[in-house]
């Protein structure tokens, strides 16, 4: 049996936060306009049966017990640069590990990502924070394999948080 409206509403938006989802990522999975999904969370609305059936059944397949999460997937090991770190210094870690890219952390905290095409283009003498990028995505350990899929067809790695810290790094490889 369906459970009334308010109920309806207030499953429908913990489900989303739970996955780490906005209300577009939501709507773009469910096939719904992300004001439609707004507009049910803010009660302003009352959807007809098909639309909220979509929403509602989106969320349940992702949800059920058998999705693998970013957690489950997620390589504890990060290998990160620091911004003092050379460019010398960077390529070599690059090429021992065949990495494509490294994390740039700043004391516990993450602050960029530098890539091996920058390093390449780069001098010799020159230093990480001059070549990183802004951070790479850093997304919940309760993620869902196929969110994490979506991600990395735009980028090269994910960064995976837990309830307070960073708990690992995903890039495609790991969804092999």
């Amino acid at each position: 049996m369906l459970p009334d409206f308010e109920t309806l509403v207030k499953e429908i938006r913990v489900k989303r936060k739970n996955l780490g989802w906005s209300q577009k990522g939501l709507a773009n999975r469910a096939g719904v306009s992300q004001s439609l999904v707004a507009k049910l969370e803010q009660k302003m609305n009352v959807p007809n049966y098909k639309s909220v059936r979509k929403i509602y059944e989106t969320l349940e397949k992702t949800m059920s017990a058998d999705t693998e999460t970013a957690g489950d997937l997620a390589n504890p090991d990060i290998v990160s640069a620091k911004p003092e770190d050379t460019r010398d210094e960077v390529a070599e870690v690059m090429k021992e590990n065949d990495f494509s890219q490294l994390p740039v952390k700043k004391g516990e905290k993450f602050i960029g990502v530098v890539l091996s095409r920058d390093i390449g283009l780069a001098r010799n003498d020159a230093l990480v924070e001059e070549l990183m990028r802004p951070i790479i995505s850093i997304i919940p350990e309760s993620t869902p394999r196929e969110a994490v899929a979506e991600l990395l067809k735009s980028q090269n790695a994910v960064l995976v948080k837990g309830e307070r810290e960073i708990q690992g790094i995903i890039t495609p490889a790991d969804l092999l």
